[in-house]
C-alpha cells in the first residue's frame, strides 16, 4: 500500500467546510441530511473490519505428535505476511504484502506500519478470533517493530459471539458463512502456499493477499447476519449526539415500539426492535418508575 492510501480523518470536502466555519461561515444545520439512501442514520463511528495472514515459526522437533517445542528449538519466529481491511459499509478494501525481499528477510516492519494507521483511526474493530488472535499478533508486531499502541477502540469478535449465542457444529467463518447461504472462503491449496510466501514466491505472496482480501469481504456479511444477536455489542447511539432514540446496533431511528417492557430495579423502560437491523434496544427515558415503601416493621 502506497502512503496517504488511508482513509483520512476528514475528507477534503469536510476540510473545506472546517476552514469555512473558521472563517465565519455559520451552516444551517437543519439541511444536513442524518440518514444514508436507505433512511439508516448515519453514525459518526469508524467501524473497521479486518483480517490478518501470518508465516508459522519454524522449528526443530523429534517427531510428529505431541511435542514441546523449547524457545531454543525455534529456528525462526512468526511474521505477518498480508492484511486487508474495509471501513464497514464502504466499497474498498485496504490490503498490503511482503515483498519477495521483505519475506526471505521475514521482515514485515512496513506492512504492520500500513495496518497500524487503520487500526489507529477506528472507533471499533471486527475480526473473526480477533481477541485471541488478530488483535494480539498485531499488537506484537507493532511492539516488535517500534510502534506505539494504537488509540483505544472497542472489539467486536464474531467467533466469540457465535460460541457464546449459537451451537454450530464448527464456528469456522467458511462452515459458518455456509449454513448462511452467504459468501465463502477462497480455496488456498493448502499450506504449499505459506510455504510459498515464506520463499519468497510473488505469485504465493500475491494469492495470498487476494485470500485475505475474500476473508475481510465475507466476514462484513458475517457480521451482519449475527449483529442483532451480538450481545453486548458497542452501543452506536454514543456517537449520536442527538437525544433521541437509536438502536444500539446500527444507530437507525426506524424502530418498532412494543412488546414486553424492559425493567430494572428502579425503573421501566420502552423496549423497540430495530427494523433495519433487527436488534432490541429500550427506549433513553423511563416510562415508568416503581414506587418505593418503607418498612414499618420494628
Amino acid at each position: 500500500m502506497k502512503n496517504g492510501q488511508f482513509r483520512p480523518r476528514l475528507t477534503a470536502e469536510e476540510n473545506l467546510v472546517v476552514q469555512a466555519m473558521k472563517n465565519g461561515w455559520k451552516p444551517d444545520m437543519t439541511d444536513i441530511p442524518k440518514t444514508d439512501a436507505k433512511g439508516v442514520r448515519k453514525s459518526p463511528a469508524k467501524i473497521l473490519v479486518f483480517d490478518v495472514e501470518t508465516a508459522p515459526l519454524r522449528s526443530y522437533t523429534w517427531g510428529l505428535w505431541d511435542q514441546t517445542v523449547q524457545p531454543a528449538q525455534i529456528i525462526s519466529d512468526w511474521f505477518m505476511l498480508t492484511w486487508s481491511a474495509k471501513w464497514l459499509f464502504e466499497d474498498k478494501v485496504f490490503s498490503d504484502k511482503l515483498t519477495s525481499e521483505e519475506a526471505l528477510n521475514e521482515d514485515d516492519k512496513r506492512i504492520s506500519e500500513s495496518i497500524w494507521h487503520l487500526l489507529n483511526e477506528a472507533d471499533i474493530i471486527i475480526a473473526h478470533n480477533a481477541k485471541k488472535f488478530d488483535v494480539k499478533k498485531l499488537n506484537t508486531r507493532f511492539l516488535l517493530n517500534d510502534l506505539n499502541a494504537p488509540m483505544p477502540y472497542q472489539v467486536i469478535d464474531t467467533l466469540t459471539h457465535l460460541r457464546n449465542k449459537f451451537s454450530i457444529s464448527s464456528n469456522r467463518l467458511d462452515y459458518v458463512n455456509e449454513l448462511l447461504g452467504i459468501g465463502r472462503k477462497m480455496d488456498t491449496g493448502g499450506f504449499k502456499l505459506w510455504d510459498g510466501c515464506m520463499k519468497g514466491d510473488e505469485e504465493s505472496l500475491k494469492k495470498m493477499e487476494e485470500y485475505n482480501i475474500v476473508d475481510v469481504e465475507i466476514l462484513e456479511e458475517t457480521y451482519l447476519r449475527i449483529r442483532p444477536w451480538i450481545s453486548p455489542h458497542p452501543n452506536m447511539g454514543l456517537f449520536i449526539e442527538d437525544d433521541v432514540d437509536v438502536c444500539p446496533s446500527c444507530a437507525s431511528e426506524n424502530l418498532a415500539f412494543g412488546g414486553t417492557p424492559y425493567r430494572t430495579g428502579a425503573a421501566a423502560y420502552e423496549s423497540f426492535r430495530c427494523n433495519d437491523c433487527g436488534s432490541t434496544g429500550r427506549s433513553k427515558k423511563s416510562s415508568h418508575k416503581k414506587s418505593t415503601t418503607r418498612s414499618t416493621n420494628k
